[in-house]
């Protein structure tokens, strides 16, 4: 029993590694999940990998056709997994059948769309109108008296789509307000399937450069 364990355990760990070579050479990732298990450990160490490397993903859920299923099954699927995998709700989900090709041309089409959203770099005017939609809509709480205003945004690369905003009280931006703005880029630009990372500096020491750009 042991020797099969160890055995077992090495095949793992081999196959993680080669997972973790794989998503190192690559723009846009397949998460592929069984669709006849729960996503186990393994599955969740390679999706914060991707997630720790700025990778784009899709999950990928193969079998599909080995599953009873109904017109509810899909959404049911998902939910568990946007459940499980609460910090990829941005990942889009899509079932496939590799034995009898059921979405594959699908998937090949997504990844493409997904690949021209993770290598965009927005023009910083365009960026800015949307921008000050979004800090209208909603301001910053206070936070000891002080509210952070953020003022500008430009992206500073692409693979991922990486954003720098200049605001005051950078340090007092709260977690809740970095997805808010997230989500709003995403409504407004897309970003299907990408991380997208975001900066925060102080207004003065940005405010020259940002005009410049601008």
């Amino acid at each position: 029993m042991r020797k099969r364990k160890k055995i077992f355990d090495e095949v793992e760990s081999a196959s993680i590694s080669k997972a973790i070579q794989a998503i190192r050479q690559s723009d846009v990732t397949w998460l592929v999940l069984d669709a006849t298990q729960q996503p186990g450990q393994q599955d969740k160490e390679i999706s914060s990998y991707i997630a720790e490397h700025g990778k784009a993903c899709i999950f990928v859920i193969n079998k599909w056709d080995l599953v009873e299923k109904d017109h509810r099954t899909f959404d049911e699927f998902s939910k568990f997994i946007r459940t499980d995998m609460a910090l990829f709700d941005y990942v889009p989900i899509i079932s496939v059948s590799a034995l009898d090709n059921l979405r594959i041309k699908k998937i090949l089409d997504l990844t493409q769309v997904i690949f021209a959203e993770y290598s965009t770099r927005i023009p910083t005017s365009a960026l800015n109108k949307a921008f000050s939609e979004v800090t209208s809509e909603f301001s910053h709480p206070l936070v000891s008296g002080k509210r952070p205003m953020p003022k500008y945004i430009t992206q500073v690369s692409t693979n991922p789509p990486t954003f720098v905003i200049f605001t005051s009280y950078p340090e007092l931006i709260k977690q809740p307000y970095k997805r808010f703005i997230e989500n709003r880029l995403r409504e407004s630009f897309g970003f299907q399937g990408s991380p997208i990372v975001l900066h925060f500096r102080s207004t003065k020491k940005g405010e020259k450069n940002i005009k410049r750009e601008v």
